[in-house]
């Protein structure tokens, strides 16, 4: 296993059978949520002021609980939400916040992570673009004898646990396509990906950043990631210089909030 992954032997969730990406849930909680956040009040909130549309208490509870918590709030790092907050204060077009949902997202659940860089990125390095739901049935199976999921799932649960994560990552913007899935062309803007990249400069530096592993969750290679540096940087949202081995790569702000506001006010 890649040594980027954040658990060496990660244990997958079932938490995907009670929703996908839900993006349009998650954005709307990332918007109301703040730092004194109470779960139970803000289900309650949520509830009463039908944010969530018509949703019963049980489904903002299992869309709190069970998806934008792990995903937002404990996920890695802790407290995305506020990483997010600058976009969606701002109204930042869907096509340019979308991938930082999936990023953390996938941060904090490994079997998207893990089908995404094992499975699907093999797969679109040697031009094979069709993904059936039998893949991931598949791939649940394997991670069961792998030690991945401790307890083995009922074959209901896989079923929709696999359903679940197909149409997240089609939701994400990873796969496309309603009954049958294929892989999408990798599409990443500069911002996300200026975001990304100064997440990842945490975990590593210089020439490392380029080959990362989690920018196989967006299906690119080294080149892929060093052009989109070159185009970041053209656009002003970071300096980036290469001599040989040599990578140097700066940002305007020290934090990542605070990078957050800069790259929201350019998307605006």
């Amino acid at each position: 296993m890649p040594p980027s992954r954040l658990n060496p032997t990660p244990f997958y969730t079932s938490r995907l059978q009670k929703g996908g990406a839900l993006l349009p849930e998650m954005r709307a909680l990332v918007r109301l949520w703040h730092w004194d956040a109470n779960p139970e009040e803000m289900i309650n909130l949520v509830t009463q002021t039908g944010i969530l549309g018509k949703a019963s208490q049980q489904r903002v509870r299992d869309v709190v609980v069970r998806t934008f918590l792990p995903r937002y709030v404990h996920g890695d790092p802790p407290n995305a939400w506020w990483y997010l907050r600058p976009f969606e204060d701002v109204d930042t077009p869907f096509q340019l916040i979308r991938p930082l949902y999936y990023l953390y997202a996938a941060r904090a659940e490994a079997l998207i992570a893990d089908f995404v860089q094992d499975l699907l990125y093999t797969r679109y390095s040697i031009g094979s673009f069709d993904v059936h739901l039998e893949d991931a049935l598949h791939f649940i199976s394997q991670a069961e004898v792998d030690g991945h999921i401790p307890q083995p799932w009922s074959e209901s649960v896989r079923l929709k646990v696999a359903r679940g994560l197909l149409a997240a990552l089609r939701d994400f913007g990873i796969l496309e396509g309603r009954r049958k899935k294929r892989i999408a062309t990798p599409f990443l803007p500069a911002v996300p990906f200026a975001h990304i990249a100064f997440l990842l400069g945490q975990e590593t530096r210089g020439a490392a950043v380029l080959t990362h592993p989690q920018w196989q969750l967006f299906l690119l290679d080294r080149d892929g990631v060093e052009r989109l540096f070159l185009e970041a940087d053209a656009a002003g949202l970071l300096r980036y210089s290469a001599a040989g081995s040599i990578v140097r790569i700066d940002f305007p702000e020290e934090n990542l909030h605070a990078y957050s506001r800069f790259l929201a006010e350019r998307a605006a």
